[in-house]
């Protein structure tokens, strides 16, 4: 039974993934690329920008990959679903990627 509930919340983080690629997000667009006769500033969130991306593609977590709303959702269906080892885990994980986010109440205080 175990196995069911993780398989569905599985496929829900792969149909989440999966939308975000169809839709194109996280691909440049001519308007969101960074200008190159811009000085040292845009070069600079660029690269911080691509930290945090290599950050998430060494992540273990699979919901690494979703955006922040999606994730916690996800966190929620496995609180649900009576996996809290596997929340809390993810929610650490989703600290460390996303130490300046405000959580909601109902995992703010989730350890």
């Amino acid at each position: 039974m175990k196995t069911q509930m993780f398989e569905r919340y599985l496929a829900c983080a792969l149909m989440c993934f999966s939308v975000a690629l169809l839709s194109g997000c996280g691909q440049p667009t001519e308007s969101n690329k960074a200008p190159e006769a811009n000085a040292a500033t845009p070069a600079v969130s660029g690269q911080a920008a691509q930290k945090k991306e290599n950050e998430k593609s060494r992540s273990q977590d699979p919901n690494a990959r979703l955006y922040p709303e999606h994730w916690l959702q996800n966190i929620r269906t496995m609180l649900r679903e009576n996996h809290r080892d596997d929340a809390v885990r993810s929610l650490d994980e989703f600290r460390k990627m996303y130490p300046d986010y405000h959580l909601p109440d109902d995992l703010r205080d989730l350890k």
